[in-house]
């Protein structure tokens, strides 16, 4: 019979189609049953442990029956046998909610690298180079691995932003360990094609699990990081190749006084760690000479800059938070700014202080004098000297 005619008699069709998907049936007995259709299909809801449409088929009967045929008795039981249901069911859903929290993120065993063991035999330097490495990288992982997301998710440009970021960091500490095995312009080629699986795997994944699809258009969320992903490649591939040409340059000069094997220059070049993994360049940065400061400063100045940028939803750093950094810097010793400035940045702060050492303003000592004077240009050499701990520190 139609839904049109069954719905004009009123009758109950239980049907053993409906026997076995009980929400079809609940949504006929709903639109077209009478008070005995209604009353059996609540029966049925509560049996089988169906409280929404036991209480859905409860309401539809009380609006259907008139209040002097209403069974007050009735009623009132059936709404405790509901009641019992939705509070089991609540009950579940808790206890499933902490046996969840009983037990950490699936993946915190994992290290994160993408290449299973040490691909060199025991015997080649290699060998040696990789494990000492990996242990680095490993490290690093685990660092950014713990850092906060205190990312606002109600602006999908700064959620895009935010995830480019993290996984442009994750990509660039194996891009890096992979770097230390790169000895011939033959291994150049080899790196350059695992840099682009490397890549293309990580757009797979965030494909493959739609992550953010949520907050923002997965298509939007690809395509930016394809870029961010596109442009690590090509800095890490001339990365690879300044560092070759840099070991030629370095072992024709160690030869020249006394001839050494090359697993003997390699061992000694990585022990100092090589300048085309310690240059503060990435990215689109401009070529120039290495950040001159210690790593204790680099690291400590790198945090309060990624602090500050992550509060600001990585927006610029504001006049207030760039004071708080300042005192931080003053607190830990880190004086005088033109100690740590950079290039023109420290020459024209040195010559401020020569003129000014004798009148009201005086010197800048400190790095909060610095920011209370206001002078534009200092203020930008500042920023511009943590911007670029904040890269070194990334590598």
């Amino acid at each position: 019979m139609s839904r049109p005619a069954l719905k004009k008699t009123g009758a109950l069709c239980w049907c053993p189609k409906f026997v076995a998907d009980f929400s079809q049936a609940a949504d006929l007995i709903y639109e077209s049953g009478n008070c005995a259709a209604l009353k059996y299909g609540i029966a049925e809801a509560i049996s089988r442990g169906d409280s929404q449409n036991a209480r859905r088929l409860l309401d539809q009967l009380v609006i259907k029956t008139p209040p002097e045929a209403r069974d007050p008795d009735w009623i009132r039981a059936t709404e405790r046998s509901v009641a019992r249901l939705q509070n089991g069911a609540s009950q579940k859903i808790d206890q499933r909610a902490v046996a969840d929290l009983l037990n950490l993120p699936t993946g915190m065993q994992s290290s994160g690298d993408p290449i299973e063991g040490n691909p060199f035999p025991v015997v080649d330097p290699r060998y040696k180079v990789w494990d000492d490495a990996t242990h680095g990288a490993e490290e690093q992982w685990c660092r950014l691995s713990s850092e906060s997301e205190n990312t606002r998710a109600d602006r999908p440009d700064v959620l895009i932003d935010s995830v480019c970021k993290r996984i442009a960091g994750k990509f660039d500490i194996w891009a890096k360990r992979g770097v230390h095995v790169v000895w011939s312009y033959s291994a150049v080629r080899a790196y350059d094609q695992w840099l682009i699986n490397y890549a293309e795997a990580w757009l797979q994944d965030v494909s493959a699990r739609k992550l953010y699809s949520r907050v923002v258009p997965l298509h939007d969320l690809l395509a930016a990081l394809r870029l961010v992903l596109t442009k690590r490649v090509a800095w890490w591939k001339a990365e690879a190749r300044r560092y070759v040409a840099e070991q030629k340059a370095y072992f024709a000069k160690e030869n020249a006084t006394a001839p050494k094997s090359e697993a003997e220059l390699h061992t000694k070049l990585i022990a100092t760690e090589p300048a085309a993994l310690s240059s503060s360049r990435q990215g689109s940065a401009k070529p120039g000479r290495a950040l001159a400061r210690s790593s204790a400063f680099v690291n400590f100045a790198a945090k309060l800059w990624l602090d500050a940028k992550r509060q600001s939803g990585n927006a610029s750093v504001t006049g207030k938070q760039l004071n708080r950094i300042a005192s931080s810097l003053d607190d830990q010793k880190y004086v005088p700014p033109a100690k740590y400035l950079e290039g023109s940045c420290a020459r024209e702060l040195k010559s401020f202080n020569s003129k000014n050492s004798n009148s009201r303003v005086g010197p800048i000592q400190t790095w909060s004098q610095l920011v209370a004077v206001g002078d534009k240009d200092h203020l930008r050499g500042m920023r511009r000297l943590l911007s670029r701990c904040a890269e070194k520190h990334a590598l």
